[in-house]
């Protein structure tokens, strides 16, 4: 009972927290793509035609869909419940993923408070956009590609590719993580079945664009003019910076002081754990390269690695006693106390 009692209380303050942070920029346009989703809700809605959407935004179907059902008659604002919603069931998922990756407890704390206590949850979690849908459904999969539930790790990547088309970049993912099994010759390990898991996502979005063939097509397409115009923009190195910098920041400080040598968290993970977070990291990586040169540098597409970002910074984190560490990690414990299962 008391190990329920403590899970409930730390759910619980998961929900106030992101609301709490939620709340300054509720139901705001993040960015001119907002616009088109309502117009897509609306389309759902039977209040707009059909030749009035545009692409890309009509491929990303799953949460205007859900916001032209309600709850309320204002669509913009269902955006922003549902978008709310979804983030808070993406930190809850992430407290059993890092459950899985840590066992202490002030490390577990503080992978949580870094977690929510962020700028996406501030600027993106309750926007009118795909983004905290997008962000639930690549956390809930990497979460279950980790515990080895390779089937509902498809079935989610299926369901997600509806809210985002940026997570088929989790194919990439399973192609690294197969690549380096080989590579490392572990026989046991490998699963060759796993490139099936490409199918049913990829499926999935030709259909979406197919229903809408009628309608101009759309791809994002690199280019150096694209690149050039995309650093340009102040506002968008901002919200890259504020979403990347501050894990890299605990972990850059950690390593640089040796708290944790890197050979001893390594020690603690399996090679299934290991290759995933590089597979992860790697597909990071090449998604943010083809955003900047084809789309757009945001935070955005920063915010869904943080399912590697915030172990490696959690990992890292020790209470060694100077300021920055020892202050974070009293409230890290102040705020979520003593989880039952660490």
């Amino acid at each position: 009972m008391l190990e329920v009692k403590n899970k409930f209380r730390i759910f619980l303050i998961i929900i106030a927290l992101t609301i709490l942070l939620a709340i300054p920029r509720f139901n705001h346009y993040v960015a001119p793509d907002s616009t088109h989703y309502v117009e897509l809700a609306a389309y759902f809605d039977d209040s707009l035609a059909r030749e009035e959407l545009r692409p890309p935004f009509v491929y990303r179907i799953l949460v205007p869909y859900l916001a032209s059902l309600g709850p309320t008659s204002l669509l913009d604002l269902n955006f922003a419940i549902i978008n709310t919603g979804f983030t808070i069931a993406a930190f809850i998922v992430f407290y059993f993923y890092l459950q899985k990756l840590l066992d202490d407890r002030t490390q577990f704390n503080f992978g949580l408070l870094l977690l929510i206590v962020a700028f996406p949850t501030i600027n993106y979690a309750s926007g009118v956009m795909t983004d905290a849908a997008g962000f639930f459904f690549f956390v809930l999969a990497t979460y279950l590609f980790l515990i080895k539930r390779f089937f509902l790790f498809t079935a989610v990547l299926t369901i997600g590719v509806m809210a985002r088309e940026a997570i088929l970049v989790l194919l990439l993912a399973v192609v690294v993580y197969q690549v380096s099994t080989y590579l490392r010759g572990a026989i046991e390990k490998r699963r060759p079945w796993l490139f099936l898991s490409l199918v049913p996502p990829i499926l999935i979005y030709l259909s979406i664009r197919l229903y809408f063939s009628d309608l101009p097509s759309f791809f994002w397409s690199p280019s150096w003019r694209q690149l050039i115009f995309t650093v340009s923009r102040p506002v968008a190195w901002t919200t890259f910076l504020l979403t990347l910098v501050p894990p890299l920041f605990f972990i850059s400080i950690a390593y640089k002081q040796q708290l944790v040598p890197t050979a001893e968290i390594r020690s603690k993970w399996s090679f299934h754990t290991k290759s995933l977070l590089l597979s992860l990291t790697i597909a990071a990586i090449f998604l943010n390269i083809y955003s900047i040169t084809s789309a757009a540098l945001s935070g955005r597409f920063v915010w869904p690695f943080y399912v590697v970002l915030v172990p490696m910074a959690a990992a890292y984190f020790r209470d060694d006693g100077s300021p920055i560490f020892s202050m974070t990690a009293r409230i890290a414990n102040k705020i979520f106390g003593n989880p039952s299962m660490i």
